[in-house]
């Protein structure tokens, strides 16, 4: 369901959305186990993006969460390697 929401939201000019569903797509992964997938994600939503959703509350919850699993430097390690990402690779990453 999340990966067809990323195919509408790139019909759209605005990348925001896209960067969302990627940030939803993070929840997922970490909901299915995946702590270190969910920050990289969460730093592959930065690259769509070009910025950081720092004062989404769903943003912070899934980044607390896994650093609470994998701790505070994987998570910064994932997250930094989805956002040096090009928009093009974040997206691939996503699906």
């Amino acid at each position: 369901m999340l990966h067809r929401a990323l195919d509408v939201a790139l019909e759209h000019p605005n990348l925001t959305v896209a960067a969302a569903v990627i940030e939803a797509l993070a929840g997922a992964a970490l909901a299915d186990g995946d702590p270190e997938r969910a920050a990289y994600l969460l730093g592959g939503a930065v690259a769509v993006r070009g910025t950081t959703a720092v004062c989404y509350p769903d943003v912070t919850g899934v980044a607390t969460a896994a650093e609470a699993l994998i701790g505070a430097h994987a998570v910064a390690a994932a997250h930094a390697a989805g956002s040096a990402l090009s928009r093009a690779e974040a997206l691939t990453a996503a699906r």
